[in-house]
């Protein structure tokens, strides 16, 4: 089920292209390419405290534990390729189940576009 389909205009050397990004709830079939996105932005150093991504392993773990505990967790997948992701993990005791921590990143290329508030909106809602 998408949540959110979204047409993409981008000008590269002087053409209009345009792009379709679907907004989503993550599965298991994103990781691999959740992980690879990641990584992109982790290697960066500039936005996450990752240097790189963790082994693919760590990533289905942290993926299927956000499914099955219902932590929002949302992806913005362009021609078949994870280029974003948002996610609110939730706090551990019931007291604090209505805070959480969000952790979100956007691959090069598809910055600049509003797509990370596009992500977080999704996320949240």
């Amino acid at each position: 089920m998408s949540w959110r389909i979204w047409h993409a205009s981008v000008r590269r050397r002087r053409r209009e292209v345009t792009e379709e990004i679907v907004i989503e709830p993550i599965h298991e079939d994103h990781v691999e390419g959740f992980r690879e996105a990641l990584d992109i932005v982790a290697r960066e150093r500039k936005y996450l405290v990752f240097q790189e991504a963790p082994p693919i392993e760590a990533m289905v773990s942290f993926v299927r534990d956000n499914i099955a505990a219902g932590h929002p967790h949302m992806v913005a997948v362009a021609d078949g390729k994870v280029v974003g992701w948002c996610d609110i993990r939730r706090g551990a005791r019931e007291a604090q189940a209505h805070c959480g921590v969000l952790g979100m990143g956007i691959i090069p290329g598809y910055r600049d576009r509003g797509l990370g508030r596009k992500l977080m909106v999704a996320t949240i809602e």
